[in-house]
């Protein structure tokens, strides 16, 4: 557990109770936690959480040149999600129908989804929009297609596990 835990936090992953439960419950017993941290420390890293304590992410402790420019990609890359990921949770507050956001351990229906969105055409218009972003383009003609694109890529991105053709649960630690 160690092993892949840390190479999962070096990775920049983020360890929730929804993402994975098993390291998410590792971290809560204190030895653990210290050996975890004592060897981040080695590292130049430290063991990082968000401000409600539900994830855990490895930070650097010292900001170098090198930790910089990884810092720089990072943020580039969260750059191009964060548009077409706002775009995505406002879409399903209106197909949820919700006025707050959509929080780790929600539960999707792909179909119920699908259901929605086929009977909206500006629910429709919004999921053939998501074209736009480079990463979400479709061949696909049917709401079906794009709506199973745009999952599948948010579960590639990681904020989404599972498969889109089904119920899922949101695993990310963005919502938290």
């Amino acid at each position: 557990m160690f092993e892949s835990l840390v190479k999962r936090l070096l990775q920049g992953e983020f360890i929730c109770e929804i993402t994975d439960e098993a390291s998410f419950q590792y971290l809560q017993n204190p030895e653990n936690l210290f050996q975890v941290e004592d060897y981040l420390q080695r590292l130049n890293y430290r063991l990082a959480s968000t401000q409600n304590k539900l994830s855990f992410y490895a930070a650097y402790i010292e900001i170098d040149n090198a930790a910089r420019q990884d810092i720089r990609k990072v943020f580039q890359q969260f750059r191009l999600e964060l548009h077409p990921v706002v775009e995505w949770l406002d879409m399903m507050m209106a197909c949820l129908k919700q006025d707050t956001v959509l929080s780790p351990g929600d539960t999707l229906a792909f179909s119920s989804l699908l259901q929605v969105i086929e009977n909206n055409q500006a629910l429709a218009d919004r999921l053939q929009a998501f074209a736009k972003f480079k990463d979400f383009t479709s061949n696909e003609d049917s709401i079906k297609g794009r709506l199973e694109k745009l999952l599948s890529t948010l579960q590639k991105w990681g904020y989404l596990p599972g498969q889109p053709h089904i119920n899922f649960n949101l695993k990310t630690s963005l919502f938290l």
